[in-house]
């Protein structure tokens, strides 16, 4: 069967199965993970109130009158640095020294910056008026206790890390990580390392796509096999269980070897969708092996990348329920022409920037991939388009 590409991804959707398992880790390993429960504050932050600025902590009331020219003198009765445990209790036409994070005594409800005094150790001269809590950084005023700290489902970063961190939690529950088999067929294949002989060729798609998938998050095993249905058979058959996902590349046309369809015929399994509307990639199929879904895409290396972006990052993203890695749609203006024309839906690299779309690519065949570097977004031609002019609107995915 044929499908458009929305309907692919509505077909991938709706014969995945989140994935609900979680794991406990520490808060310096929480960078690109998902939170699978929320967290609520155990403490006040800060904890107590704070000087936010180096100076004397002293009661408004007391220094109405200050001025440069008529300075109000206070008695210095203590000091207090960031870190101390604060036992003053202020005292009428009084004031304390404190640094910056420091706990700002009761009995005073504002803080003089040092550059508006002398400086004073045992008597201090202010020469300007504040306001009750002015230059006061209040308890709880960033975060109060048992108020929601962090949602379920949030995408954590190092800014999380600190918020956990000035809170005094160390660890934390996230969703484990999606569990990806990466499969590449075909005889014509070689590892890197390997003698580079006639007809063969290295393996660009398991390279190119491990790459991808661990960059998207997720646990990769990657293997690669011979045009040989039945080896590629059983061994889906008996590691299917251990995955999310298996992602396969090559053997997916209609050649002697490509083997997807035979591999299927020895599994006794139908694909739900054998064809895409699109080009590059046309030939992407998506079946499923007892439970686990199976996308199946072409082993040209950037059709397989094409592909792999409009649909395997759907499908990881709905799995492990990570929304920041859904393929991302924009608009952009063209900067220059596409004169080719597509008689049916195409996607063609390009570069993007500040809403401009520049095609850098001299060779749009499916099999060449090295350009790709210069890209970072596909343009979506639809069918029947006669070509690209400057000044067009286009609809994008980026990388």
């Amino acid at each position: 069967m044929i499908v458009e590409l929305e309907q692919a991804i509505e077909i991938i959707n709706k014969n995945i199965k989140i994935k609900d398992e979680t794991e406990i880790i520490d808060i310096d390993e929480i960078e690109n993970r998902i939170l699978a429960k929320d967290i609520y504050a155990k403490i006040n932050q800060p904890p107590f109130n704070r000087s936010p600025l180096d100076g004397y902590a002293v009661n408004s009331s007391d220094i109405q009158t200050a001025s440069k020219n008529t300075p109000v003198k206070l008695k210095v009765i203590g000091s207090i640095y960031a870190g101390d445990d604060n036992n003053i209790i202020g005292e009428i036409a009084t004031a304390v020294r404190i640094m910056t994070g420091g706990s700002i005594p009761s009995g005073y409800d504002c803080i003089i910056r040092q550059e508006d005094t002398d400086y004073g150790d045992k008597e201090v001269q202010i020469y300007v008026k504040h306001t009750s809590y002015q230059n006061y950084c209040f308890k709880g005023e960033d975060i109060k206790e048992g108020e929601l700290l962090l949602k379920k489902g949030t995408l954590l970063n190092f800014v999380h890390v600190g918020i956990l961190a000035s809170q005094g939690i160390s660890k934390i529950n996230v969703k484990s990580k999606t569990n990806i088999l990466f499969l590449t067929t075909g005889d014509e294949l070689i590892n890197i390392g390997d003698k580079l002989t006639s007809g063969k060729i290295y393996n660009t798609n398991l390279y190119t796509l491990k790459s991808r998938l661990k960059c998207l998050g997720v646990n990769v095993v990657a293997k690669t096999f011979k045009d040989d249905e039945i080896e590629l058979a059983k061994y889906i058959k008996e590691n299917h269980k251990f995955y999310d996902a298996i992602i396969t590349t090559g053997g997916v046309s209609v050649g002697a070897k490509d083997i997807i369809h035979d591999t299927q015929k020895e599994l006794f399994i139908t694909p739900i969708f054998n064809k895409v509307n699109l080009k590059p990639g046309t030939p992407a199929m998506f079946w499923k092996y007892s439970e686990t879904p199976i996308l199946s895409l072409s082993g040209n290396p950037f059709a397989a990348v094409v592909t792999f972006e409009l649909m395997a990052r759907a499908m990881i993203s709905l799995i492990g329920e990570n929304v920041s890695i859904m393929p991302i749609w924009i608009n952009g203006t063209m900067a220059d022409k596409f004169e080719k024309a597509s008689n049916k839906r195409r996607f063609i690299r390009a570069f993007y920037h500040n809403g401009i779309v520049n095609i850098k690519v001299n060779n749009h065949s499916s099999g060449a991939f090295t350009d790709t570097a210069y890209c970072n977004c596909l343009i979506d031609i639809e069918a029947g388009n006669k070509g690209l002019n400057k000044g067009d609107k286009v609809k994008l995915i980026l990388f």
